[in-house]
């Protein structure tokens, strides 16, 4: 109803993303990568969560061909926005994944990711050493990896070699510049 009236932009943006969001978690793939594209079309680069969307359009790519997959992951982020990150590991654990390569390295970096949210930080290292494959999520856990000694272990020396791993194995890395100025950083204190 609200979307019906003649409202503020950014209003209206809000609630189409709360649209969207219920029907991700209500296994609506088509329809949200149908609107989240209506979105982006109709939206100017500069709008600030333009890239975040272009993202989350990325992520839903990979489930139009495995609509089982796509169940878990609803699933599992569902528990994630309760609060409930034990149930999301445990529902992202008792997934076996059989998809493709992107597929598994996604699985085993969000299974990562939550696993750190909830202070198994060395548990997260050994499944993000996992993810070997040559993904976005292959970049992202080496990344990843780096930020856990940097900031979580404070073993700036593991750090270092996670950085410049990034920098030989992904030099067109968007993240390229953000790993070279941190750790010119670290080297100069």
């Amino acid at each position: 109803e609200h979307l019906k009236k003649n409202m503020d932009d950014n209003i209206e943006l809000f609630l189409n993303i709360k649209k969207n969001q219920i029907l991700f978690y209500n296994n609506e793939l088509e329809l949200v990568l149908k609107n989240f594209e209506k979105i982006l079309t109709e939206s100017h680069t500069d709008l600030m969560l333009y890239n975040d969307i272009a993202e989350i359009i990325s992520i839903l790519q990979i489930f139009k061909s495995y609509p089982k997959e796509y169940q878990w992951f609803t699933k599992s982020q569902f528990k994630i926005m309760q609060n409930k990150k034990i149930e999301a590991i445990s529902i992202i654990e008792n997934n076996d994944s059989n998809g493709s390569q992107l597929l598994i390295d996604l699985k085993n970096y969000y299974y990562a990711y939550l696993l750190f949210l909830n202070d198994n930080i060395y548990q997260a290292l050994e499944i993000l050493t996992k993810i070997k494959g040559n993904t976005i999520f292959s970049e992202l856990a080496i990344i990843f990896i780096a930020e856990i000694y940097d900031y979580s272990i404070k073993d700036q020396n593991l750090a270092v070699e996670q950085y410049i791993k990034l920098l030989e194995l992904f030099p067109d890395s968007i993240f390229y510049e953000q790993v070279r100025l941190r750790l010119r950083k670290i080297v100069n204190s």
